[in-house]
């Protein structure tokens, strides 16, 4: 079905990109034809997001993209989500099938990490490393409403 694009031989380019904030991977590197991504399940995704800009709030930091959610629930009624604009082209309905088989060897999850650097290291022909860890895990000091995902999903079905 997807990802038949073969690798082939060339400079590895990692980092966060996001097109719509000025640093997607075309703007820095326009040549750049193969992908490997990493993405999250949107809904944890957004999750994750509102304990991360709570907590900076609560520590006195900055507010992070006008984040004025009181509860959870609320944040996941209301977020806009840019899941979309990780990829290094505009993504629609039309067009997300062709884009992705003709510029990407994998397209990995957080959720199965391991597993995901296991077949992006055998299809670029390296070993794998070991015991793979998440560091970066923010408390998560509310109940998750997990009964809210499908809404989720139903209100952000391309993005």
């Amino acid at each position: 079905m997807f990802l038949d694009h073969p690798p082939r031989e060339g400079i590895c380019i990692y980092g966060h990109f996001n097109k719509t904030r000025g640093f997607g991977a075309q703007a820095y590197y326009p040549e750049v034809d193969q992908f490997i991504t990493i993405l999250r399940d949107p809904f944890e995704r957004a999750i994750s997001l509102y304990f991360h800009n709570k907590r900076k709030i609560e520590e006195g930091g900055s507010n992070n993209f006008g984040f004025n959610s009181s509860d959870l629930e609320s944040y996941l009624r209301t977020t806009k989500s840019n899941y979309l604009n990780q990829f290094p082209f505009d993504v629609t309905r039309d067009n997300f099938e062709h884009l992705i088989n003709k510029y990407f060897i994998h397209i990995g999850t957080t959720e199965n990490l391991e597993a995901s650097i296991r077949i992006i290291a055998k299809k670029l022909g390296f070993s794998a490393p070991e015991n793979i860890k998440n560091l970066n895990v923010i408390e998560r000091n509310e109940k998750v409403p997990y009964n809210l995902k499908q809404e989720f999903i139903d209100n952000h079905q391309m993005g």
